[in-house]
């Protein structure tokens, strides 16, 4: 579509109309399908900069001095996110002229069409902690610590986080916060060619969840089996292949319906309850691991007297690795949640918050595991 028609003559004033209640309504209507290149941002700007100087013109005034004005954006249809992030910096400008901006999608309002957030700071942060927190911490970090010097590691680990991941993931929410918008439309936002590195984040994800649903699965059977027992589960449940796909199966339809809710009353509302449970069973397994015995110094000496002598260079691309891995960095969840936030949430706090939470679960997960054999690798049989 061209720019007339989207939007028609843009020197125009096509509607202007009376209330009852003693307010000016002017209308602006917006055909098809209004995308987001610069050029179309521009007319649109134009042509409400033309409605909003009539405003101040001899004519209208004479007719109309002292009356409310409004002035109201219809779209027939949903634009290009680029679009609704413009249009929701609009109404302070429209303000400095006296006028009200009222935004019409679908024969809704603003607020009707309006995505989600989050409904607190505690919320956002929760959420964010549960992104991070995973098999990362739990089973990647103790297996990686064991494999590239123990605490000398740990610290290493530490350095990145607090040097390369807390940066990473500052940039990252905001980003989504100051875009409101996708990844690849987030991206584009910064440079138009770059909407391929939200595309590239955006499939991360969609290949960790092929692994990440079946040991999802792995989990949901041993919760479920852990009041009866879950010894031989390992010999018998893996080489059942209809019950393994039916607990996968079974747990993405618990994520699908967590995630159907929205994300205030489904991924704010299941973190709220889940990662405080998961951050208490950690410290009672933790407390029961410190009571065994047999290990317990020689595990707890393990990443908590460092030596040097076993680092090198690929220690250190490990422990990044781990930093971005762990923290859900380059994945575009943190710019997607960042995009479901408010002003209210302090970015650099929470942003700090996360990281701290997301090491303390790792060094908690690291305990467990070294407590009685403090050189032997995981594995997964």
């Amino acid at each position: 579509m061209t720019i007339e028609d989207m939007f028609g003559d843009l020197h125009k004033i096509d509607i202007l109309a009376e209330t009852k209640t003693g307010e000016v309504v002017m209308v602006l209507v917006c055909n098809g399908f209004i995308d987001g290149s610069p050029e179309t941002q521009k007319a649109m700007l134009d042509k409400m900069e033309g409605y909003l100087n009539h405003t101040r013109s001899e004519e209208f005034q004479k007719e109309y001095g002292g009356w409310p004005v409004i002035l109201r954006v219809t779209l027939g249809r949903e634009p290009d996110e680029r679009i609704l992030a413009l249009l929701s910096k609009c109404p302070a400008w429209a303000e400095d002229y006296g006028v009200k901006l009222e935004f019409e999608i679908g024969g809704k309002t603003m607020d009707e069409n309006k995505r989600g957030s989050f409904g607190s700071t505690i919320g956002f942060l929760l959420s964010a902690i549960g992104s991070a927190v995973g098999l990362g911490n739990i089973w990647g970090f103790p297996y990686k610590t064991s494999q590239n010097g123990g605490a000398a590691f740990v610290l290493i680990y530490i350095a990145c986080v607090l040097l390369i991941g807390f940066v990473t993931m500052l940039s990252e929410i905001y980003l989504g916060r100051r875009s409101q918008a996708n990844p690849m439309t987030a991206y584009k936002m910064v440079n138009k060619n770059l909407g391929w590195c939200g595309l590239v984040a955006i499939m991360i994800p969609a290949f960790i969840i092929c692994y990440y649903s079946v040991l999802g699965g792995w989990t949901t059977k041993y919760a479920l089996n852990s009041f009866s027992g879950n010894a031989g589960i390992v010999s018998t449940f893996s080489v059942n292949t209809g019950e393994v796909i039916l607990y996968t199966a079974l747990f993405l339809v618990l994520s699908v319906t967590i995630i159907m809710g929205g994300v205030k009353d489904g991924i704010e509302k299941a973190s709220k309850v889940l990662m405080p449970v998961l951050f208490l069973i950690l410290v009672a397994i933790a407390v029961y691991a410190l009571t065994l015995g047999s290990g317990v110094r020689e595990g707890l000496a393990f990443y908590l007297k460092p030596d040097f002598s076993g680092i090198t260079f690929k220690s250190v691309l490990v422990a990044m690795g781990q930093a971005f891995y762990s923290l859900s960095l380059g994945m575009g969840i943190m710019i997607t949640y960042g995009s479901y936030t408010g002003k209210e949430v302090n970015l650099v706090r929470s942003t700090a918050m996360v990281c701290v939470f997301d090491t303390v679960v790792a060094l908690l997960a690291l305990s467990l595991i070294h407590i009685s054999e403090p050189t032997r690798p995981l594995y997964i049989s």
